[in-house]
């Protein structure tokens, strides 16, 4: 990694009540650029995690409801592929934890090095977990074809790893197979895409999930975006509206 894609911020939510596990964590996870939102009220986490994308989920299982909690999470759409996190409590076991779809476990009482370990092995999976979400407003013109016709020009309104978000006056369907070719902003580099049309919209927006993407296409796309999302930690702004898929 660069440095400063060592230095991009991610977002986790701790459901817990223990003052030593939320100190602990919150004091060694700032260092790392890491975000931790303590919740203590298992319905107040759940409603946090339906209506907001986090890159991480630490659950105490000490906390009543804690196991069931855990399982939940993979459930949820916009969260299902979160980095998760149990803390183990007395009545529960490593085995417990993994079954209930943990991704790191962690023992009480905690201690500092177990704890740098494993926010050092789970910050990269948070950072491409937060990568494969960031979605970047990006207003160009996309050249876009089906099949063997003729090429047509659209304009795009935003733009993840997954798919693309454009605004076409040409009606869509979902379903659709397209060609797509675009040139990303400050890159000279032509980029040919497949993809396939997952949701339209009467207003004409319409959104692209990439498909079959070549390896270096990924690349460039990837680096774009994370040089973007670096940009964007840099000043507050708002969510880019409508999703991407």
């Amino acid at each position: 990694m660069q440095p400063t894609t060592e230095m991009i911020s991610v977002r986790t939510l701790l459901l817990s009540r223990d003052l030593q596990v939320i100190e602990t964590l919150c004091h060694f996870a700032q260092a790392m650029g890491i975000h931790i939102e303590p919740c203590c009220d298992v319905e107040l986490a759940m409603g946090k995690l339906c209506h907001a994308k986090f890159e991480g989920v630490f659950v105490d299982l000490g906390f009543q409801g804690g196991l069931e909690f855990l399982r939940k999470v993979r459930t949820l759409t916009s969260n299902k592929s979160v980095v998760s996190y149990a803390i183990l409590g007395q009545n529960h076991q490593q085995a417990d934890a993994c079954q209930a779809g943990a991704n790191f476990v962690l023992d009480r009482p905690l201690l500092p090095g177990a704890v740098l370990r494993m926010l050092k092995a789970a910050y990269p999976l948070m950072v491409q977990e937060r990568r494969r979400y960031f979605r970047c407003p990006l207003q160009i013109a996309v050249f876009v074809s089906r099949g063997g016709g003729t090429e047509f020009t659209v304009k795009s309104l935003n733009v993840s790893e997954a798919g693309i978000c454009l605004n076409s006056a040409q009606p869509m369907q979902v379903g659709d197979k397209l060609r797509l070719r675009l040139r990303l902003p400050s890159n000279s580099e032509l980029l040919d895409l497949s993809g396939e049309v997952c949701w339209s919209e009467a207003t004409g927006r319409v959104g692209i999930q990439f498909s079959n993407v070549k390896p270096g296409v990924a690349l460039t796309l990837r680096t774009w975006l994370t040089e973007r999302l670096e940009e964007s930690l840099q000043q507050p702004t708002n969510s880019p509206d409508g999703p991407i898929m």
